[in-house]
């Protein structure tokens, strides 16, 4: 489950390259384990990364890298200051702040065991972002990436005057359909958050998870291409929101439009950023010509590159099916 990566964008380049913006594109990653995304290498020296995850181990990696313009901080965030529990499983992508229990439907699905069950429990700092702002600690952001075990909905809580400030411009977060004990499903709690402020669905990716009966009959049969063909329930959700700014032509000026386009252009979203450009050009000034540097932005998006990993399994495959076909065909011959 990932949203698409354009690795090859022609506007963001133009724009980078002639150093057109006039402040850094400021990142806010929460759950940053792994690193930030490849797409914003794109943005060369004007990306800012302000990275937050309570795993030491986590952050205590990133920083031994060093990389300019990087920040990376041991701190869990949500919705008030002080400590709070971290909950660690096997598999440590799935700590969160509040334990793993599956509920009886998800006990059926195919969910990696290590995410849930017995998990080691850690005392953490916690920090809302309003405070951390208000504090100096970190700057305003133009876009904020949430990847927390179901801690989303108090991040964005804790962040009433960042979603407020006119400065974000978008938000990646992870989520799902599945009620977590709320009133409502987190999703909707996620909408319901955001949308005040001038955000908008503008893309999703789905993950899902088969059922563990049909995956064991599967492999029981020998048929074991068939699960990773299964559709299975909707498991979870990454979902790209976008604050429109059409809608608040005056309020914006030239900086946050061409981020706003440039992160479009970076998911793939070429024909949104298109649009953007063109319907607010009147905002730059006539040197700019931004409609017909628009134009960059007009040609096929690369499909994703597998990882390869899933190039080797592919390849393996396609060689298993080339060898059954050759030896029912030597088969059909000898009768």
């Amino acid at each position: 489950m990932e949203l698409n990566y354009n690795y090859r964008p022609r506007f963001t380049e133009w724009v980078i390259g002639n150093r057109l913006l006039e402040s850094p594109f400021v990142l806010i990653d929460v759950g940053v384990q792994g690193g930030v995304h490849p797409r914003w290498g794109h943005l060369g020296d004007y990306l800012e990364v302000h990275g937050f995850d309570a795993l030491d181990e986590t952050i205590a990696t990133l920083k031994a890298a060093r990389r300019p313009g990087h920040h990376y901080y041991t701190t869990a965030l949500g919705d008030q200051n002080g400590r709070t529990t971290l909950f660690v499983p096997a598999n440590k992508f799935a700590a969160s702040l509040s334990p793993r229990e599956l509920a009886a439907e998800q006990e059926r699905l195919r969910i990696d065991p290590r995410v849930s069950g017995v998990a080691q429990q850690r005392d953490v700092p916690m920090a809302r972002l309003d405070t951390l702002m208000q504090e100096g600690l970190i700057p305003p952001a133009d876009f904020l990436k949430l990847d927390c075990e179901g801690s989303e909905p108090a991040i964005l809580a804790g962040a009433a005057a960042l979603l407020s400030s006119g400065t974000l411009l978008g938000i990646q977060s992870e989520t799902s359909f599945v009620s977590t004990g709320a009133a409502q499903p987190h999703f909707s709690r996620i909408l319901e958050q955001l949308r005040p402020h001038g955000f908008r669905v503008a893309d999703l990716a789905v993950g899902r998870f088969a059922y563990r009966s049909f995956a064991a009959r599967a492999a029981k049969l020998g048929r074991e291409q068939a699960i990773a063909s299964a559709a299975g329930p909707v498991g979870a959700l990454d979902v790209l929101f976008v604050r429109d700014l059409t809608a608040e032509p005056e309020s914006v000026g030239p900086d946050a439009i061409l981020k706003c386009a440039i992160m479009l252009e970076l998911y793939g979203l070429n024909d949104v950023a298109h649009d953007l450009l063109t319907t607010l050009a009147a905002r730059f000034p006539a040197e700019f010509d931004i409609a017909k540097q628009a134009d960059r932005l007009i040609y096929r998006v690369p499909a994703p590159q597998p990882g390869i990993s899933t190039a080797v399994r592919d390849l393996g495959a396609a060689l298993r099916r080339s060898l059954r076909f050759r030896r029912n065909r030597r088969g059909l011959r000898g009768r």
